[in-house]
């Protein structure tokens, strides 16, 4: 256990004959340790879901700026790459990223201030965000470290509130459920409350382990089936619009779902409540949770 300093080894090697090479300063090794520290090989987190936009208006740098926990660690240097996806396949290739735009270094709270990105036109833009720490560790320019930021006359759009009230059957309840592998289930209820009227709203959910079909119902103002052309992601993903009446409970009925193998799932929503491109921009996630059990 060396203190810290620089230190010569003379290293011989001897064989079965018992003949041993020279101990000389040919065969000396040079090494330096500083601080005993092992080396820094990792790269600061950056948690893109913690970057948000400031529009300035027409006329003037928008900006964007890192909240608490952004970065992982004190004094890492932030950049941005306007990412334009060419080929449209949600992976971040090469020639893909614009020219980098320096936002700063992080704090000791992982906050990064407010950094110009340019007087950007309305429309939705996409930066992905990396961070460099003091041994040269860069995090990597992904998809997973993108920052989505929608400005709609020059204004950056307010998300969607969100309510506590949601779950399974009737929305006051659970917010998990239990079933048991391999069984049919002829109804599965759950409904989605928003902390303000839906208009014309855009609404998206997905599953996990199990898929809709046109036999499922859901409700915003009225039951209906889901049509092909709101079913994606192999059939995971619902995505639909509202009425123009403002209401705020959206409800759903799967039937006739074979449950998957034992595990947990998990049912995704969010919502825009005004559509989009208009005022509002879509609400965070919530989820539920299906736990899959096997046979008692």
């Amino acid at each position: 256990d060396l203190n810290a300093g620089t230190y010569r080894f003379v290293i011989t090697a001897k064989d079965s004959s018992n003949n041993e090479s020279a101990k000389n300063a040919a065969h000396a090794v040079t090494v330096t340790l500083s601080k005993n520290e092992v080396p820094d090989t990792t790269a600061p987190v950056v948690d893109a879901a913690k970057f948000e936009a400031i529009d300035n208006y027409n006329g003037t740098q928008d900006q964007l700026r890192g909240l608490a926990g952004a970065i992982g660690e004190q004094g890492a240097a932030v950049q941005a790459y306007l990412w334009t996806d060419a080929n449209e396949n949600g992976e971040v290739d090469a020639d893909e990223l614009g020219t980098a735009i320096a936002l700063g270094t992080s704090e000791a709270d992982g906050s990064v201030n407010a950094a110009n990105i340019g007087d950007l036109t309305v429309g939705t833009y996409r930066f992905v965000v990396t961070a460099k720490d003091l041994s040269n560790n860069e995090s990597a320019k992904d998809a997973a470290h993108a920052v989505t930021i929608e400005l709609v006359n020059g204004i950056l759009t307010t998300p969607t509130v969100t309510s506590s009230i949601y779950g399974f059957d009737g929305g006051g309840g659970s917010k998990t459920k239990q079933l048991i592998t391999g069984s049919t289930q002829s109804r599965i209820r759950f409904d989605f409350f928003s902390g303000e009227s839906f208009t014309n709203a855009e609404i998206q959910v997905t599953l996990e382990g199990i898929t809709f079909t046109a036999n499922d119902y859901y409700t915003i103002s009225g039951w209906t089936h889901p049509t092909s052309d709101q079913i994606s992601n192999n059939g995971h993903t619902l995505t639909f619009t509202g009425s123009n009446i403002g209401v705020s409970d959206i409800a759903f009925e799967l039937h006739n779902k074979v449950m998957p193998a034992p595990g947990t799932y998990l049912i995704k929503f969010k919502a825009d409540a005004d559509g989009p491109g208009t005022a509002r921009s879509y609400s965070e996630e919530q989820v539920i949770t299906l736990i899959i059990l096997p046979p008692a």
